[in-house]
């Protein structure tokens, strides 16, 4: 890999990760925690929870290779605070449209599941897609 050849923003990540990696701050004891005991917590007796994907419009893509690193994460977590917990432990996880923002961009919902739940989502999502078709955009075509 050619780190020259990134965007500052990637290098930036990359850095902070090799840095927290040496201190031994990479959060592999926090994911641990929360795939092992506080994820189960959210879950109790339900067989999938379901979340908001997105808790905000999306910002804009351009510029953000200009910005900090902070600034990236800062964004990403308000705009998609749901998401990280369940990427970092690792359980079973997928987005679903199921509306259209009167931005043309889709509103979808976030399915969970436990270790193992791949199925179970798998059949859920295509529920969901059939009592729920996708809106598109005007102009928008396959």
């Amino acid at each position: 890999l050619d780190r020259a050849r990134l965007e500052r923003r990637s290098r930036a990540l990359g850095r902070a990760g090799r840095v927290l990696a040496r201190l031994s701050l990479d959060g592999t004891k926090g994911r641990e925690r929360w795939s092992g005991y506080g994820a189960d917590r959210w879950f109790g007796d339900a067989d999938v929870l379901i979340t908001p994907t997105l808790a905000a419009v999306p910002p804009r893509a351009d510029g953000w290779a200009q910005r900090g690193l902070f600034s990236n994460v800062l964004a990403n977590a308000r705009y998609a605070p749901a998401t990280g917990p369940w990427n970092m432990c690792g359980w079973p996880a997928l987005s679903v449209p199921i509306a259209t923002h009167s931005t043309g961009l889709p509103i979808a919902v976030q399915l969970i599941a436990p270790p193992g739940g791949e199925p179970h989502l798998l059949g859920l999502a295509a529920q969901l897609t059939t009592a729920h078709p996708a809106v598109r955009p005007p102009g928008y075509s396959l």
